[in-house]
């Protein structure tokens, strides 16, 4: 793709070389800037979404990649960016394959043997190797990433698309964070010894790897949160039916059934504020539980999994989708609750986010009809064929 003309707006005309039938007739982009007088400025609500040809049938998706496809970017409603999607352009349709970042659009690709990072559609770096990448953030120009590679184990951490620190064996917890400038994430490695394989589970901080000093009493950490000044971590402790919660040198048991078998469990964490969701077994059942500041918020109902979560300044957000056809999902908002339209569900882990004190929420139809944005019961359309993959605010 070739950048051929400034035009109003902070819009970058791209060219692709084919006819567009999609939204706004043709394919272009660039970000919203700030109010450039210096007053202070709302959130803005970053909607991406897919838009495939009209009467292409997404939802199965059987010519992945090789179908007519736009990423489309919309801010506050209104479209702002698009561009192609597919092999020849680098760009993926998995929804975990791009992200809204200050108000632009970040995207990874793997090709036969690299990794290619494009913002706003425009390659800023390529790398050797193929890797899925789990985390980003942007520090004034540079980019940092964490990796897992497509092609066996173990992960990267990059800026710039150079590496700063590799492990061949470690297991990724978690994604990439910058908390107050320091940026983070967490790890763990397996350890063959005479007592077994043994976890043993580390922090990245600003590059600086440490081993988190766990008691020997604990059996499994479930999810590891490394903040500026703290190691946050959720663990299963020998003796204690209750998986605990180990933060600031305080423990918190997370009051759950003796017979329950944790299968998985994270920590949601923004600005000091902490949740934690758990999915396990009773029996032949599979549950799931939120808790916040340690007390229980929900416990859905068996079958239930959580489908997408935030965390805003009173609560904790998230949703549920239909569990058949003929059910309707949910939505949770700081202890109320609300019925999704019928037909529809979140796609992806990240299409809700609270915006100027009202919570938007990416629906995608689950029979073939247009996406919704759901803002506190009231919903808008948009015009596509496709489906919702992120919202975001800045």
């Amino acid at each position: 793709m070739a950048v051929l003309a400034a035009v109003s707006c902070s819009l970058v005309e791209i060219e692709d070389g084919r006819a567009d039938d999609g939204v706004s007739g043709g394919i272009w982009g660039g970000p919203l800037k700030d109010d450039e007088s210096g007053d202070a400025v709302s959130q803005v609500c970053y909607v991406t979404a897919f838009d495939y040809q009209k009467g292409y049938d997404w939802r199965t998706d059987q010519a992945r990649e090789s179908v007519k496809c736009s990423l489309v970017v919309y801010a506050d409603g209104k479209p702002i960016m698009k561009i192609p999607v597919g092999e020849q352009y680098e760009i993926g349709s998995d929804p975990d394959m791009h992200r809204i970042i200050s108000g632009h659009l970040y995207t990874d690709y793997s090709t036969a043997d690299e990794t290619v990072i494009r913002k706003d559609g425009l390659q800023i770096f390529r790398y050797s190797g193929r890797e899925a990448v789990c985390g980003m953030c942007v520090v004034d120009e540079d980019v940092y990433t964490i990796g897992q590679s497509r092609s066996g184990n173990g992960f990267s951490y990059r800026r710039n698309g150079e590496v700063i620190f590799t492990k061949e064996s470690g297991v990724l917890m978690g994604t990439l964070r910058n908390m107050d400038d320091s940026l983070t994430f967490a790890y763990y490695d397996n350890i063959h010894s005479a007592e077994g394989n043994l976890e043993r589970y580390y922090v990245v901080r600003n590059g600086k790897v440490s081993q988190v000093a766990v008691r020997e009493d604990i059996k499994k950490v479930w999810d590891v949160v490394c903040t500026k000044d703290d190691v946050i971590y959720l663990a299963s402790v020998t003796g204690v039916s209750s998986p605990v919660l180990f933060q600031g040198g305080k423990m918190t048991a997370m009051p759950l059934s003796a017979d329950a078998r944790i299968m998985s469990s994270s920590i949601h964490y923004s600005e000091g504020k902490l949740g934690v969701e758990m999915t396990y077994r009773i029996g032949a059942d599979i549950c799931t539980s939120l808790w916040m500041n340690g007390v229980v918020l929900k416990v859905l109902g068996k079958g239930m999994m959580v489908s997408s979560v935030c965390l805003v300044e009173h609560g904790l957000c998230f949703t549920s989708n239909p569990m058949s056809a003929m059910s309707q999902g949910m939505i949770f908002r700081s202890g109320d609750q609300y019925p999704m339209p019928k037909w529809y569900s979140c796609v992806g882990n990240n299409a809700m986010s609270m915006v100027n004190g009202i919570l938007h929420v990416g629906l995608s139809s689950t029979i073939g009809g247009r996406p919704l944005i759901w803002k506190d019961g009231q919903t808008d359309t948009l015009q596509i064929n496709g489906y919702i993959s992120s919202v975001c605010a800045r």
